[in-house]
C-alpha cells in the first residue's frame, strides 16, 4: 500500500473523476489532474473482478509498481486516479 499521504481522499477521488483529464489503455484508464503534491488512486470495479480477494489484489498490485515508479522520483506532481479495465 501507498501511505496515506499518497493516497486520494474521498473529497480529492470525486473532484478528479468529474473535473480530470482522461487517457484510455486497452488495460486501464487514466483521469488525472495536476496539483502540488502526487497522490493515487486506483479502482478496480465490480463489474470487471467480481469477488473482493481479486479486486484487492488487482489494488495492491498497482500500488507496489506505483511505489517502485515513486521511488525513481521523476513524477510530475498530480492526481491521478486509476481505473483497471
Amino acid at each position: 500500500m501507498l501511505s496515506k499521504t499518497q493516497r486520494l481522499s474521498i473529497k480529492e477521488f470525486d473532484l478528479v473523476v468529474k473535473t480530470g483529464r482522461e487517457t484510455y489503455s486497452p488495460f486501464f484508464s487514466i483521469k488525472y489532474i495536476p496539483s502540488s503534491d502526487f497522490k493515487l488512486s486506483s479502482a478496480a470495479p465490480k463489474k470487471i473482478f467480481k469477488t473482493a480477494v481479486s479486486r484487492n489484489r488487482t489494488r495492491r498490485r498497482i500500488y507496489a509498481a506505483v511505489r517502485e515508479i515513486l521511488s525513481l522520483k521523476n513524477i510530475r506532481p498530480s492526481h491521478v486516479v486509476l481505473i483497471v479495465r
